[in-house]
């Protein structure tokens, strides 16, 4: 499979009639000269899929009753990003939110 230039394969999907169990998918993408190596610092956009939350229903905007939003869950990506030897990686910094309608962590690590 190819889109926007980048090749991408070893596509795996997980059951999703697998209820008791974690839904989760994986591929590999591969695209040549990627980084722009002219630049002191790099800014990776990484090929990550974009999950996110259920279209509100416009109707019930003025409705005193909670927001459907789901069952809680998590999510964990991992990749592996092959760089020239040149550069240094340093992971983002973790990040964590409490508030009373729901908990937001990120946390990241090299290995």
């Amino acid at each position: 499979m190819t889109s926007a230039g980048k090749d991408v394969s070893e596509i795996k999907v997980s059951d999703p009639d697998a209820t008791r169990e974690p839904f989760t998918f994986s591929y590999h993408v591969t695209k040549a000269n990627y980084l722009d190596q002219s630049k002191k610092q790099l800014d990776l956009k990484l090929p990550l899929p974009i999950l996110g939350l259920a279209t509100a229903d416009l109707d019930d905007a003025d409705s005193p009753d909670p927001i459907k939003l789901g069952p809680p869950n998590t999510r964990d990506y991992r990749i592996r990003l092959e760089l020239p030897t040149k550069y240094t990686v340093r992971a983002p910094m973790p990040f964590s939110q409490k508030k009373d309608y729901g908990n937001y962590e990120a946390a990241y690590k090299l290995e």
